[in-house]
Order: structure tokens, then C-alpha cells, then sequence
């Protein structure tokens, strides 16, 4: 595996597991969680993604979840750890 394809199998704002479907051999991005309609990616979130992985890896579910509870916290120059 090359260090582009495991970064794009771990989240860019905590270094996890990100859990993308689209990674799939279905490659069906249906199976994807991220598209269950109570996903919701708020721009705030979007932006606090470096620049570097931008289209390139998945935030996870947890800090998608982190981002719903507690969307103040969320700064683009500002990880989630």
C-alpha cells in the first residue's frame, strides 16, 4: 500500500480510521456512510481540513458527530484531536 492510499483511509482532522465506502472494491459510493441522509458537513468543518488532504481522504464519523454537538469548536486552523 502506498502512503497516498493509507491517507486516504485515515481521517485528516484526527489521524483515524475514516470508514470510506467509496474506498470499497464496489467502489458503489452509496455504500458510503457519509451519504446517509443525517450526514450533514457543515462548511466550518469542511475548512478545518488541510489544504493537502482536500479531495484526497475522509473526515471520520466521529468527528463529523463532534462537529454536530459542538460546531463553535471548529476553527480552520484548528485540528480535532
Amino acid at each position: 500500500m502506498t502512503a497516498e492510499a493509507s491517507d486516504s483511509l485515515l481521517c485528516p482532522l484526527c489521524g483515524g480510521p475514516n470508514a470510506c465506502g467509496n474506498l470499497s472494491a464496489a467502489d458503489n459510493p452509496a455504500d458510503c456512510w457519509c451519504h446517509q441522509p443525517d450526514r450533514v458537513f457543515s462548511q466550518n468543518l469542511l475548512d478545518s481540513v488541510p489544504a493537502k488532504y482536500r479531495g484526497k481522504a475522509c473526515v471520520c464519523q466521529q468527528c463529523v458527530a463532534k462537529q454536530a454537538l459542538e460546531p463553535h469548536t471548529l476553527n480552520p486552523s484548528i485540528q480535532i484531536t
